[in-house]
């Protein structure tokens, strides 16, 4: 059986063909990542290697960016400090992404509109 990940990622296993339904695919308005692993072989060794790596590039990125407007703020960045520490206290307790980031989420929610509300 052959894999095939088109535009948003979505697999389509019936007959190794790209689900075409309008996407960007075949109107040439972005570039569209076409990959085919065949069920017995590995991928290559870059693939597997950016598979490692890239989500903690992307977690890093995403505190980065969630914590830029943190100097300009009249809180001095304490909801986000105690969201951050909430996170990961609760990740290290649950082992769950989702519940780490969805209690994540939740906890600075309540901080941001109850405790430090403007």
């Amino acid at each position: 059986m052959v894999y095939v990940f088109c535009d948003a990622f979505e697999p389509d296993l019936l007959g190794g063909r790209c689900n075409r339904r309008g996407t960007a695919w075949h109107n040439g308005d972005t570039v569209s990542a076409v990959f085919i692993f065949p069920e017995g072989k590995e991928p290559p060794e870059f693939i597997q290697y950016l598979g490692k790596v890239l989500p903690y590039a992307v977690i890093g990125l995403l505190v980065i960016y969630c914590l830029k407007d943190v100097p300009g703020s009249g809180t001095y960045g304490i909801p986000e400090f105690l969201a951050i520490v909430f996170i990961v206290l609760l990740h290290r307790w649950k082992k769950s992404i989702l519940l780490s980031i969805g209690g994540g989420t939740v906890f600075y929610m309540l901080l941001v509109q109850f405790v430090f509300c403007k």
